[in-house]
């Protein structure tokens, strides 16, 4: 499996990881997802989080906390391993629906 693509952005000072945008099988059709890592205000402490966003075929969005971290290279990382395991349905051959957001 390929690898994310990251673009850098700053969004109060502070720096802003997101990838490039992934087709995604849904149940009612093709949607998008794209992994965040950026800095998260938590129990008055910044700390980076890395997140997966989805947005359905009808416009729903779905956030996935995949966890928090110590820095943001080990957010992107948290980010590159659930891609790399597989853990969304990349649109391609596969008719299996997302899990994650069967409940729209």
């Amino acid at each position: 499996m390929r690898t994310l693509v990251w673009k850098s952005d700053t969004l109060n000072g502070r720096e802003v990881y997101r990838s490039e945008i992934i087709p995604v099988c849904f149940p009612a059709g093709v949607g998008k997802a794209t992994y965040l890592a950026s800095w998260t205000w938590r129990l008055r402490t910044i700390r980076p989080e890395a997140v997966l966003l989805m947005v359905g075929p009808k416009g729903g969005i779905r956030f996935v906390n995949l966890g928090r971290c110590a820095t943001i290279a080990e957010a992107k990382s948290i980010c590159e391993q659930h891609y790399a395991d597989g853990c969304i349905n990349v649109r391609s051959k596969q008719t299996e629906p997302l899990t994650v957001a069967a409940t729209a």
